[in-house]
């Protein structure tokens, strides 16, 4: 579905992506995993076009994207939440769920089915709609930006660092999301440093440096072996557990 060849990109005159090679099949969840700093963010800006390329090919569904816009990409199925959720906190929970929709051209009766589904998978913001997005909790903050991409319909759903500042229990909840969804048809790429990632993946890919430094079938990884070798020693404390750091209790 997706194809990543020698992707080069960064921001001015700074160069961060140095090399990144990945490919994504239909069905899967794939991770990029790595430290701070090595580019995993940068790879899906230059995905869905925030950024671009400046040199190398990003290939979706068998068409090679130059310079189209962000909004063009997400038409052809690919979504993105992004690092740090990118939610509207000034427009209410019902606003933001609406987004979503922008780009479809499928009817109010379909968009109205999806907006029921995902308030099913994520039952804090049901009764939330009317509220405005910036009283939501961190973890319900991450929901409502994963409900709006799904309502997107994309294809291929790309997510920035699901877990980051969520409680342990909630982090688990997610990540089981992800799997049921993949099985009911959702391709994914998520990026992170939680290790945790490695458990619900298909394979997983580790960046350093902006290049791809490995690639693995998720059930052939060694998880102490991949924190100590590719993910640095302040990662040390990440356990085959992969309890994250909490900074949210909600």
């Amino acid at each position: 579905m997706l194809k990543i060849s020698e992707l080069e990109a960064g921001y001015g005159r700074v160069q961060v992506l140095r090399g990144i090679d990945l490919h994504v099949d239909e069905g899967e969840v794939v991770s990029i995993l790595g430290a701070n700093g090595v580019g995993k963010t940068t790879t899906l800006r230059a995905i869905s076009g925030i950024i671009p390329a400046w040199r190398g090919s990003i290939t979706f569904d068998g068409v090679t994207f130059s310079d189209e816009v962000p909004e063009k990409r997400a038409a052809h199925g690919i979504g993105h939440v992004p690092e740090g959720r990118g939610i509207l906190t000034t427009l209410t929970v019902g606003q933001n769920l609406e987004l979503g929709a922008t780009l479809r051209r499928d009817g109010p009766k379909a968009v109205k089915a999806d907006l029921d589904r995902v308030l099913t998978l994520f039952e804090p913001l049901a009764g939330r709609l009317d509220e405005p997005a910036s009283r939501l909790s961190g973890g319900q903050q991450q929901m409502l930006a994963v409900g709006r991409a799904l309502i997107g319909r994309p294809r291929l759903l790309m997510i920035d660092e699901l877990s980051f500042g969520l409680a342990p229990l909630l982090v688990k909840e997610m990540f089981a999301m992800i799997r049921s969804l993949r099985d009911e048809g959702t391709t994914f790429l998520l990026v992170e440093q939680h290790a945790g990632a490695v458990a619900i993946s298909d394979r997983i890919y580790v960046v350093s440096g902006g290049r791809t430094i490995l690639e693995s079938a998720a059930d052939k990884v060694d998880t102490d072996q991949l924190v100590r070798s590719y993910l640095g020693d302040h990662d040390a404390d990440i356990t085959a557990a992969a309890t994250p750091i909490e900074t949210d209790q909600d």
